[in-house]
């Protein structure tokens, strides 16, 4: 939700707010879009510390545990940019292997975002003991001689277990395969050669077809370079990281006895508008009837395209100084409380 960690966010946003009108009673929920801080704001909400589970400075992992329920996490490779075939979610599969080694949740959530590997999931199925007649561990191209594949070691592993997967907003509506699939999109944006992204596109769907082909019609299946589609395959669902934030804490609902919904973005502009986040706090105002603020570090969008939105107002402050946000989120606050 910012350039600081959610919750210290939302607590400054409430201090402020409280600031302007003593009498007022804030909900803050910690939210953040798969990948840009979801973990740290999921942990909050349980109310529990993360713990790096993984000293690997490649491929950080962090497990959140809470009970009987888990998170895991991966920081994203700085060399798994752009597209490249022999690129494999491998490292989420170890460190989901790991975690489950020692713990046994009765629902584990996985962040597929930091997971940017183009594989459909198929590392990832390998490490939970998928096993097959051609290497899933070494990226996309050597799926499409794949013949035989058998799930049945990674059912096994996570029998019992809820199954969660989480991803950005921006790609939950993704496609896994064909003219609209995640090959043919980002192929297309990366320049890529047609051969390569016919061949991969087949063997991302002969994977599908040998395993699960009713999953890779479920849209956003593609979300994660495919990793989305692993997860339904494995008995899971899919779900933007926000949306799981919202249900866990009940958003929908407290959003109906409010009087506005506010939340924070690190900048609100055309392109971005603000990230999942932002979208989806609109959306929950919107359904409640009830007006949306952003409180951003930098607001660069027109008001009718804020409208469009549904975002009643924008306001320029300092995300990165909790301080700093309180006092301006106080003089904003003035203007939306009446004695």
């Amino acid at each position: 939700m910012g350039a600081i960690p959610a919750a210290v966010a939302g607590t400054a946003v409430a201090e402020g707010w409280r600031a302007a009108a003593g009498d007022t009673e804030v909900a803050v929920v910690p939210c953040g879009d798969a990948g840009a801080g979801f973990a740290d704001a999921l942990a909050a909400l349980w109310r529990v510390e993360p713990t790096l589970a993984s000293d690997d400075p490649e491929h950080l992992a962090t497990w959140v545990l809470a009970d009987d329920r888990a998170v895991v996490a991966v920081e994203p490779s700085p060399e798994l940019t752009g597209f490249r075939p022999e690129a494999s979610s491998a490292p989420l599969g170890r460190a989901v292997r790991a975690l489950l080694a020692e713990h046994r949740p009765r629902q584990l959530v996985i962040d597929l975002a930091g997971a940017t590997a183009h594989d459909g999931g198929a590392g990832l199925l390998a490490e939970l003991g998928a096993v097959a007649d051609v290497p899933l561990t070494e990226g996309v191209t050597p799926l499409g001689g794949l013949g035989r594949i058998d799930l049945g070691a990674a059912h096994r592993l996570l029998d019992g277990i809820e199954l969660i997967g989480v991803v950005p907003v921006a790609e939950a509506n993704d496609h896994l395969l064909g003219l609209r699939g995640i090959t043919s999109r980002r192929g297309t944006e990366l320049g890529l050669d047609p051969a390569l992204m016919l061949g991969t596109d087949a063997a991302l769907e002969r994977l599908a077809r040998l395993v699960h082909p009713e999953a890779a019609a479920v849209a956003g299946a593609g979300a994660a370079g495919g990793l989305a589609w692993a997860i339904l395959a494995l008995g899971g669902r899919v779900l933007p990281g926000v949306d799981l934030l919202g249900e866990l804490a009940g958003i929908p609902d407290t959003a109906r006895l409010a009087d506005v919904v506010v939340t924070t973005s690190t900048a609100f502009d055309f392109h971005h508008k603000g990230g999942g986040v932002v979208d989806r706090a609109a959306g929950w105002a919107a359904d409640a009837l009830r007006p949306c603020l952003v409180l951003a570090g930098e607001v660069m969008i027109s008001d009718r395209e804020m409208r469009l939105m549904g975002i009643e107002a924008a306001y320029p402050v300092l995300i990165a100084d909790p301080d700093r946000l309180r006092d301006a989120v106080t003089r904003v606050a003035r203007s939306w409380t009446w004695a």
